[in-house]
């Protein structure tokens, strides 16, 4: 049909990074951001625990702190 053809994996089956697509060097510097950043008392969890600094990642968040992240 040839939609979206942007999107398509090319020849090795590679697909190619979009745009909203992180580096690891921005994801530290995200992720270091979320480790520190202040919320008022009882606005949402403690995000700094959510953050996991060796595997570039974040886990264990509730609904409402996804909604604050967005």
């Amino acid at each position: 049909m040839g939609i979206k053809e942007d999107l398509w994996p090319d020849e090795n089956g590679k697909y190619i990074p979009l745009l909203f697509t992180m580096t690891r060097e921005q994801r530290k510097i995200f992720l270091n951001t979320l480790k520190n950043v202040k919320m008022p008392d009882g606005y949402s969890s403690n995000i700094s625990r959510c953050v996991d600094d060796e595997n570039y990642r974040i886990f264990g968040l509730k609904s409402h702190d996804s909604h604050i992240l967005m």
